[in-house]
């Protein structure tokens, strides 16, 4: 008996906000959008793209046609469809929705724009879809929005702000090499750039902790040691131990 009630909570909770609409897969890329759809993404994001589609070829549980439909794309996936349909289909809508669904788990029946809102399962912190409708205007609205498409994908690597990050950080570690190669790569002597380094050494230690009976804090310079491979010129650095003092003064 025990098995049976969760197996019929589950087959609930699954169809609470499944996938509502006929001819509309989630998941799919843009190359689906009409050529008419317009541009309605917000710029300030990197990731998410959305475009209004008039008149739309789909329709809403294989019977109701929509005006129009915004349809979202997180990373060039399908993630979430606002679609919009005559304010007196509500009722019909809902009552749909509630025969064919459990009850909605939220619902605002009394007000002058009603809305309900299903979920579906509850994993990680977040519901994996959301189906929501409700009432604007002169318009009704039924919103569906899968979250499972926003889960991370190896082929993200490539989409959206995350290569951009990726090159950002690997341009800014190269550039950082290339600026120390060329400061220190160029012989004083030959002007070539062939200038290597050889070794680091230590030397003259330092007792940086002024206290008679303190433990000693004691460090050293360091000493890089570069030859020229064209001409033989050596030389070396030195950095302060004091400098190595002050960064870490407060450990």
């Amino acid at each position: 008996m025990r098995i049976f009630s969760t197996a019929l909570f589950l087959s609930l909770t699954s169809l609470a906000a499944q996938n509502p609409f006929t001819g509309l897969e989630f998941g799919t890329t843009t190359a689906a959008i009409p050529k008419s759809a317009k541009d309605v993404s917000n710029k300030q994001s990197w990731d998410e793209t959305a475009f209004q589609v008039e008149n739309p070829n789909y329709t809403l549980l294989g019977k109701f046609k929509p005006a129009r439909c915004t349809l979202t794309y997180y990373k060039k996936r399908l993630t979430s469809a606002r679609c919009e349909f005559s304010r007196a289909l509500f009722e019909t809508i809902f009552d749909t929705f509630s025969a064919a669904r459990k009850k909605p788990d939220n619902a605002e029946l009394a007000k002058r724009d009603k809305s309900a809102t299903w979920y579906g399962p509850y994993r990680d912190g977040r519901f994996e879809d959301t189906l929501n409708v409700y009432q604007l205007s002169d318009v009704t609205v039924v919103t569906y929005s899968d979250e499972k498409q926003k889960d991370f994908r190896f082929g993200d690597l490539f989409r959206g702000m995350t290569p951009w990050l990726i090159l950002s950080i690997v341009g800014l570690f190269a550039a950082y090499l290339a600026f120390g190669w060329l400061m220190t790569s160029k012989c004083p002597k030959c002007k070539t750039r062939k200038l290597k380094i050889t070794g680091k050494s230590f030397d003259n230690p330092k007792d940086y902790n002024p206290d008679l009976f303190g433990n000693a804090d004691i460090h050293w310079d360091e000493v890089y040691h570069y030859k020229c491979a064209h001409c033989g010129f050596e030389k070396d650095d030195r950095y302060s131990g004091f400098m190595n003092w002050w960064r870490n003064r407060d450990n």
